[in-house]
């Protein structure tokens, strides 16, 4: 079981679960993203700096999701699952 983990590259994430390295740095990346976008803007400065968030977080995540799940269309189901379970369009 370890030698599988460790030939697919797959490690324990933040999220507690085992998901292949690439994988687990999209969903810390597009977790941010998502958190971003349902803030509420308020004033100038906290609209700046939701914004600067929004171009670090979401910028390219779409096009990775899409290779992502490009990739693991015939990988394990729980990461298709978790794939699936984010927007495809948000940018």
């Amino acid at each position: 079981m370890i030698l599988c983990l460790l030939i697919e590259g797959a490690a324990p994430s933040a999220f507690g679960r085992d998901l292949p390295a690439d994988v687990d740095a999209f969903v810390a990346m597009r977790e941010q993203c998502d958190h971003f976008r349902s803030e509420p803007g308020g004033d100038a400065s906290r609209d700046r700096e939701i914004a600067k968030a929004l171009r670090t977080y979401c910028r390219g995540t779409d096009a990775e999701l899409k290779s992502l799940k490009q990739k693991y269309r015939k990988g394990p189901s729980a990461v298709r699952a978790l794939l699936d379970g984010f927007d495809d369009q948000i940018e």
